[in-house]
């Protein structure tokens, strides 16, 4: 990674049977009435999962990273004859600052987030629009503590919310009866992340299936409703978040997916 120009973190690896920005697409797609399997939607469906997931995950995880921001630089400077790259110089401190662990979250975030715009912007104004938010996102939650409401709700945004609205956006009109929905599961994935979870995760779970309900969608209720059981019981044992996410992942996919599919516009 160190000797890459841009090293892209793909949010799929790892377990890719939990919500993530790649699922988040493909569930606003459906939501706004994509046909996956249709050649055309599906050319369109890989070239935002990569946005949203590749390259998104990149700027959150390089510009929003806290390990890197309480990391610090690389002490010394340069040997060199020229007198303003001498050891303590300004030009010196700002090389060596570049070099460390932060200096070079910056510098590949900035680089990530180019490429990100340049490929938003080959789709869309909106999509431009929404790349932007999650580079200002990213920075204003840099090295803030999960503790702080910011960083829980910026990471479900950006890991949920922001790839919904893509994949609505590209197959569709953005409205409430397929933006309320990926509201739902942006406050679901913010209470993973944040220090209030359990409480957050309850009332997620009901949203999502007090909305369908609401839509006169009764099977639809009835059936997420099923899927999001296990999960809550998880949480009224008080399973902690990581272990939470490893056993409900699936569950709340499932869930995410499902809702996606209810709410189609045909």
């Amino acid at each position: 990674m160190d000797d890459s120009l841009i090293g892209l973190r793909v949010w799929l690896a790892g377990n890719p049977w939990r919500p993530r920005p790649a699922w988040a697409v493909v569930a606003g797609a459906l939501a706004a009435g994509a046909v996956p399997w249709r050649q055309q939607d599906a050319v369109a469906l890989l070239l935002l999962v990569f946005l949203a997931d590749a390259l998104w995950g990149s700027v959150w995880g390089l510009l929003g990273g806290r390990a890197a921001f309480f990391a610090g630089g690389v002490n010394g400077g340069f040997a060199s004859p020229l007198p303003y790259t001498q050891p303590g110089s300004p030009a010196a401190r700002w090389f060596a600052w570049l070099q460390g662990p932060e200096g070079r979250a910056w510098r590949d975030g900035a680089v990530a987030l180019a490429w990100a715009l340049f490929l938003a912007g080959l789709v869309s104004a909106k999509a431009l629009a929404l790349t932007g938010t999650v580079g200002i996102l990213a920075i204003l939650s840099r090295g803030r503590a999960t503790e702080q409401p910011l960083r829980p709700l910026a990471a479900g945004l950006v890991a949920l919310g922001l790839p919904w609205a893509l994949g609505v956006h590209l197959f569709g009109a953005w409205g409430w009866r397929n933006l309320l929905p990926a509201a739902s599961f942006t406050l679901l994935a913010a209470s993973i992340h944040g220090s209030v979870f359990r409480f957050g995760v309850g009332v997620a779970h009901i949203a999502i299936i007090a909305f369908l309900v609401w839509e006169r969608l009764p099977l639809a209720a009835g059936g997420v409703g099923l899927l999001l059981w296990p999960p809550m019981l998880w949480v009224v044992q008080g399973v902690e978040s990581p272990l939470l996410l490893r056993r409900a992942g699936p569950w709340w996919l499932a869930a995410l997916l499902a809702s996606a599919w209810a709410t189609r516009s045909f």
